[in-house]
């Protein structure tokens, strides 16, 4: 059974999917000012004055981090880091390929080879 971490985690994971409406990792002022009313309508009038107290580097959007530092306010910046590390999608690593990955010289000493009597 998942512990409280990792309900609360998955909890704001899912509250971060309903206000990034569009799903490009951030949310805007308009997607905080949408989900905010649709949650709480009587908080419509603050959204503005929320979103910028959030917004903490002033970029105009909310990352996940400042999002879960306005839903867990007691998080660390480590606890958010972990979140976002475990929350992020990773690319398969690529060490293996690069394992087989051929210089230039390497091609052209094949196809040398290919074309030659003595490769068959």
């Amino acid at each position: 059974m998942p512990g409280p971490n990792s309900i609360l985690e998955w909890k704001v994971k899912v509250l971060w999917d309903q206000y990034d409406a569009n799903q490009n990792g951030f949310v805007d002022l308009q997607e905080f000012t949408t989900a905010l009313t649709r949650m709480n309508p009587a908080l419509a009038s603050h959204a503005r004055s929320m979103f910028n107290s959030f917004d903490k580097n002033n970029d105009g959007v909310l990352s996940f981090a400042e999002f879960f530092k306005m839903e867990v306010p007691y998080a660390s910046m480590k606890d958010i880091e972990a979140v976002i590390d475990k929350n992020t999608y990773k690319p398969p690593s690529t060490e293996l390929e690069d394992k087989f990955k051929m210089s230039i010289e390497e091609i052209e000493e094949c196809m040398a080879l290919s074309t030659s009597d003595s490769f068959f």
